[in-house]
């Protein structure tokens, strides 16, 4: 924490080697999600992506890639008008 409150206010968000960028983006294609994980390699640091989509662009460029299961299918029921039940 000392290491942070020494840092000038501008270089305070950028990545040390010692640091993790996780980049959390619901399509995967988020630019300010992209260009921080591009990033942290430049200053050794871990890129994490998170992202809804099985093969994002912020996944394919992060050195880890999590991605979340697709939404359960709509119930057909559900989607039917009211009066057509």
């Amino acid at each position: 924490m000392q290491a942070l409150a020494r840092r000038s206010p501008r270089t305070a968000a950028l990545p040390d080697p010692d640091d993790e960028v996780v980049g959390i983006s619901a399509s995967g294609r988020t630019p300010y999600v992209i260009a921080a994980i591009l990033e942290a390699p430049r200053r050794s640091a871990l890129s994490v992506s998170v992202a809804c989509n099985l093969d994002s662009a912020a996944g394919r460029e992060a050195d880890i890639a999590i991605t979340g299961a697709p939404p359960p299918p709509r119930s057909r029921r559900r989607s039917m008008p009211r009066t057509a039940r």
